[in-house]
């Protein structure tokens, strides 16, 4: 996906907005020991989304995750053609 198709992409489907919205609903129904991190006191920084086109033609787009001082993971939302959220990843490193 081109500069201009990617950025197209991310406001025709409020991207950014549903990467916050799962985010914080993530946190909302897992424990620190669900997701294998210190405290909940972590955030996302959707200003760096990267894109990735998937395996299956899905569209990924990832943003890392951050605690006080440094980058600890990322999230992952993935879309289909239909711009319809079919999954979502939280890695820790």
């Amino acid at each position: 996906m081109n500069k201009n198709k990617f950025n197209e992409f991310i406001e025709k489907y409020n991207v950014k907005e549903e990467i916050v919205k799962s985010f914080e609903n993530l946190l909302k129904l897992n424990s620190v020991e669900d997701l294998n991190i210190k405290n909940k006191n972590i955030s996302i920084d959707v200003q760096k989304i990267e894109y990735k086109k998937t395996d299956f033609n899905s569209h990924s787009f990832a943003t890392p995750v951050k605690d006080i001082q440094k980058v600890i993971g990322a999230f992952t939302l993935v879309f289909n053609d239909k711009a319809e959220i079919t999954d979502e990843f939280f890695i820790i490193n």
